[in-house]
């Protein structure tokens, strides 16, 4: 088919045969005109200019952007000033990028991947106000000799630092071939700082109750830019890099938060802070060294100590950095040792109090119907079984429990514990003979401690009593010691008072159900409520108690 455009038609005519002919020219045209053919034209990369250059991001906290870009037909049009060793930019046409810093971070620029098919150059800027017209040389490299991919060691990779002072100030990348050499590449852009670099980004910890928790850390491309005040001897936190985490302690707990690990391979420092938040934080305490640390650095490691005494505490903070301006990988243990508060009670329930001895009876362990588990459904407390093959005066009569109350507000209970009563009136730990613990308990107040039975009212001391890790003693058995209410306690002879009995199903009150309890579960055994004086079979004697001490209550606050 002929063609039909005009240029053709006017070079068909132009070069006919007999115009060859006459001039004794051979010519040779392979494809001059290829009807058909398709041709690619290189056109300009749009981002060839500075003010055109392609956004990358957002690179928020550790996030990472690629792009795949070529510097095939790239101008050196606005070229920038050359920045970084070995780089030329008025060699070859390059292209721009632009990402927005997120502040006080380490980013890594690079051009190391199978996609690279050129010898690249990269370098850095960042531009104030008028942004192009004023770039600033950050960094550049020409050559990476640690890349393996693409383009090998003649690919680029640089890392550079932004720092607090140039959030929201754009940085460009500018991307170019080497010697003249133009082609294909994928650039990377990453957030190489630890997500915790900053004390805004503080990574949260858990400490489990009484134990430990484990974690990874390192120092590795954080910066040094706002660091804390210097917390605790040998500290210098203006000397080198640093990572936050923190947690929220529980009341009254011991705290110990250490580098102390084979996994730690540099000399650490540990700072520990105290605030509502970042900006008003205050020192509790610090270390550069432990000296009885044998693991990973030795005695470099770090091991700090702190305690909470409060009840509804501040955040604490803990900033981990190196000594001297080390950096490298740790593991971070913080380890809750919960303070433990004693109480010493003393207290006589009325149904299995005998006046002749002064004791009261066991006949419940002696018939082997007290529960390993308390009845009360408080915190599941348990007594080993040798703890009860205990006879004599210290010989366990039934379980109890122990309140500590809100001395201004006497119907707020704080903690509960269920215990242990002895024969002779002593309240114990369910190892069967030291004082009551109390953990997560406040030592700056002061308490009112109550005792409750099942089947007795309770009674409640009006004086309050602070505790500590001494045991504190308070005696519900003599008139020395108020209590709430009017006629809370019944005389028991000898100027011994004890709980009232009877209360069968633990109401705070004698009343007619009582009466009825004791008669339906006449005749019956076991741990029984009904059953009154304890000792292990509801009769006449239980029946009477309910009758005798009918309508008593009240012996608690609501």
């Amino acid at each position: 088919m002929k063609p039909t455009n005009k240029l053709y038609s006017r070079l068909s005519s132009f070069f006919s045969p007999s115009f060859f002919k006459k001039r004794g020219i051979i010519l040779l045209l392979c494809g001059f005109l290829s009807l058909g053919a398709t041709y690619n034209i290189l056109t300009t990369p749009s981002n060839d200019l500075c003010s055109t250059a392609v956004t990358l991001g957002p690179l928020d906290y550790q996030g990472s952007d690629s792009v795949t870009g070529t510097t095939l037909a790239a101008t050196t049009t606005g070229a920038p000033i050359d920045c970084g060793t070995g780089v030329d930019n008025s060699e070859s046409g390059g292209v721009w990028y632009t990402f927005t810093g997120t502040g006080n971070r380490f980013y890594e620029i690079s051009t190391c991947d199978p996609g690279t098919t050129i010898d690249t150059e990269v370098s850095v800027y960042y531009g104030y106000n008028d942004l192009c017209n004023n770039l600033v040389c950050v960094d550049g490299n020409d050559d990476d000799g640690s890349c393996t991919q693409g383009n090998g060691s003649s690919n680029s990779s640089l890392d550079v630092m932004v720092d607090d002072e140039a959030v929201s100030i754009e940085y460009f990348i500018y991307v170019k071939g080497q010697a003249g050499s133009a082609g294909d590449f994928v650039l990377h852009v990453n957030d190489l700082s630890p997500a915790n670099n900053d004390c805004e980004e503080a990574i949260e910890i858990s400490p489990p109750e009484g134990g430990s928790t484990n974690l990874s850390g390192t120092t590795n491309f954080a910066t040094v830019f706002d660091y804390p005040s210097n917390c605790g001897d040998g500290i210098d936190n203006s000397d080198g890099p640093g990572v936050w985490y923190k947690f929220n302690p529980r009341t009254n707990c011991n705290y110990e938060i250490s580098t102390c690990s084979a996994n730690t391979n540099f000399d650490t420092e540990i700072s520990v802070y105290r605030g509502s938040f970042c900006g008003i934080l205050s020192c509790l305490n610090g270390n550069d060294d432990d000296v009885l640390c044998t693991a990973g650095s030795g005695s470099t490691n770090s091991t700090v100590t702190v305690n909470n005494p409060s009840s509804s505490p501040q955040p604490y903070y803990i900033y981990v950095k190196g000594n001297g301006g080390s950096t490298g990988d740790f593991e971070l243990t913080v380890t809750e040792t919960p303070k433990e508060l004693l109480l010493s009670v003393k207290a006589f329930l009325e149904g299995p109090y005998d006046s002749a001895s002064g004791l009261m009876n066991d006949d419940l362990r002696t018939q082997d119907l007290i529960p390993s588990t308390e009845p009360y459904s408080n915190n599941g407390e348990t007594v080993d079984a040798a703890v009860l093959a205990v006879s004599g005066d210290d010989a366990i009569v039934d379980w109890v429990l122990v309140e500590l109350r809100d001395q201004n507000i006497n119907t707020v209970v704080y903690h509960t514990r269920a215990a242990l009563l002895q024969r002779d009136g002593d309240i114990v730990d369910t190892d069967g003979m030291s004082p009551i613990s109390f953990i997560y308990t406040r030592e700056d107040i002061g308490y009112f401690v109550a005792v409750r039975h099942r089947n007795h009212l309770g009674v409640m001391a009006t004086s309050a009593l602070n505790l500590s890790e001494t045991a504190s003693s308070i005696d519900l058995s003599t008139s020395a010691t108020t209590v709430y209410g009017t006629d809370s306690r019944v005389d028991l002879g000898s100027g011994t008072l004890g709980l009232y009995g009877a209360d069968t199903d633990g109401s705070g009150g004698v009343n007619a159900t009582d009466r009825s309890n004791t008669w339906n579960d006449r005749n019956q055994s076991g741990y029984l409520g009904s059953d009154c004086d304890l000792s292990g079979t509801t009769n006449a004697t239980d029946r009477s108690a309910t009758w005798n001490n009918r309508n008593l209550g009240g012996t608690l606050p609501n």
